[in-house]
C-alpha cells in the first residue's frame, strides 16, 4: 500500500493508528489486524492486515493523483452497482446464479489453500497471493500467485517499470526488452507487406 500510494510505511502505519483511535471496535478489529513483516534489510516491522472494507475506509483518507484515482473508481463502481439495481439485474434467478458461483469459488478456494497449507511449511504460505478465475460457463479456478508476480494490465506494464520499488534482474529487462523488439520488428515486417500489396 505504501509503494502504491508513494508513502512511507510508517505514515501509513500513523494513519491506521490515526483511524483505529476513532473507529468503532467492532468495526477495528476485524478489519485492521496487527501483523508483521520483514523489510529488504532483514529487520521485523510492524504491518496491518487488511480486509477491503478496512483498505477502503483508509485509503479514502489519503491524498495524491493514486488516491484520487482510487476514490474515482470507487465511486464509478458504486454507481454501476446502483444502475444495475435500478435496471432491475438483479432478478432471484440472477442472484442465485451468483450466489452459486461465489459458492463454487470459496469452496475451490478453500481447498487450494488448504492443501497448500498442509503441504509447506510456514514459508511456503504466509502472505501467499491466490488469483481467483470464474469462466462463462461457470467453471472456477484458483492459481497460487508468486511472491514476485506482477498482476498488471499491459497497458500499465511501462509504468510499472519505473516504479521505485519494481526492481527486475539486468537479465528481466533484457529479456523483456527483446521480446518487445521482436513484436515490433514482425509488426512492421506485417505493415510493410501490407503496403506493398
Amino acid at each position: 500500500m505504501a509503494r502504491y500510494f508513494r508513502k512511507q510505511h510508517k505514515h501509513v502505519l500513523e494513519k491506521i493508528a490515526n483511524l483505529l483511535a476513532d473507529l468503532p471496535a467492532d468495526f477495528a478489529e476485524p478489519n485492521f489486524r496487527l501483523s508483521e513483516f520483514t523489510d529488504s534489510t532483514g529487520r521485523t516491522l510492524p504491518a496491518y492486515r487488511l480486509t477491503r472494507d478496512g483498505f477502503t475506509l483508509l485509503t479514502m483518507g489519503f491524498t495524491g493523483k493514486k488516491a484520487l484515482a482510487f476514490k474515482l473508481a470507487y465511486i464509478d463502481a458504486f454507481n454501476e452497482m446502483e444502475a444495475v439495481i435500478a435496471e432491475g439485474k438483479h432478478a432471484p434467478e440472477r442472484m442465485n446464479v451468483a450466489y452459486a458461483q461465489a459458492a463454487a469459488v470459496a469452496e475451490r478456494a478453500a481447498r487450494t489453500v488448504f492443501t497448500a497449507v498442509m503441504a509447506g511449511d510456514d514459508a511456503d504460505w504466509r502472505g501467499a497471493r491466490w488469483l481467483f478465475c470464474l469462466s462463462a460457463s461457470g467453471q472456477t479456478q484458483v492459481i497460487a500467485v508468486p511472491h514476485d508476480a506482477l498482476l498488471l494490465r499491459l497497458a500499465e506494464l511501462p509504468r510499472q517499470m519505473l516504479e521505485p520499488g519494481t526492481s527486475p534482474t539486468n537479465r528481466e529487462l533484457v529479456e523483456l526488452a527483446a521480446a518487445c523488439n521482436q513484436r515490433l520488428a514482425q509488426r512492421m515486417a506485417h505493415d510493410a507487406r501490407g503496403l506493398l500489396n
